[in-house]
């Protein structure tokens, strides 16, 4: 992974965890209408890209290892 594609991994990643946020805050039923509506192709901060990819990394050690899905498993082998 260069480190264009690693920048848009974060930013991706980054999106997303704000959107989780904003809709569990805001009461939406889902995330997708809160990306479209919400935050979008907007300008955002880059520390939610590396919030995001912090957690994930977490997520990938060996004690959330044993918490993650398989298929997320594969995600984040896929991201290192």
């Amino acid at each position: 992974m260069d480190q264009t594609d690693l920048r848009d991994a974060k930013d991706d990643l980054g999106r997303r965890l704000l959107a989780a946020l904003m809709s569990y805050q805001l009461r939406l039923k889902s995330i997708d209408y809160t990306m479209k509506n919400y935050v979008g192709k907007n300008e955002m901060d880059p520390s939610w890209g590396e919030l995001a990819w912090a957690l994930l990394e977490i997520l990938n050690r060996d004690q959330g290892e044993k918490l993650l899905p398989p298929f997320l498993k594969a995600l984040t082998d896929s991201v290192q």
